[in-house]
């Protein structure tokens, strides 16, 4: 009996630490804020014309948002959605928001920018990914 409650205590202990674990994700080429500065330069951010406009347009005020991306770590994906709409991009998991923030059709380019959470549903972390 001795043996049966040690072997379930460690399969506990091993499952815990498990799900304590944060998923790593590849997330593919990224844009660090100077990158991103240096390509397409830079726009204040303003949540309501960020909502309303096209990928394109959205572009300066994304670098923006990277620059200040310690104001969203610890939010919620429910605040991200309120601030910025709808995501309209996509990653995986699909869970993370996104929202495209470039589109070249000629050279079959897209960049979006992605709210990465992490076990708690919480934004850790801002990226300006390669779609």
């Amino acid at each position: 009996m001795k043996k049966i409650v040690y072997v379930v205590g460690i399969f506990i202990l091993l499952g815990g630490g498990l799900l304590a674990k944060e998923l790593k994700i590849d997330v593919g080429q990224t844009l660090t804020h100077a990158q991103a500065k240096m390509r397409w330069g830079e726009e204040k951010f303003l949540a309501e014309t960020f909502k309303a406009n096209d990928p394109n347009a959205r572009t300066k005020m994304a670098v923006h948002l990277l620059g200040q991306k310690q104001n969203y770590i610890g939010k919620t994906s429910k605040e991200i959605v309120d601030l910025l709409g709808r995501p309209d991009g996509f990653f995986f998991p699909d869970t993370f928001p996104a929202y495209l923030v470039f589109k070249d059709y000629e050279k079959e380019e897209a960049w979006q920018i992605v709210f990465l959470l992490n076990y708690q549903s919480k934004i850790k972390d801002v990226i300006l990914q390669k779609n």
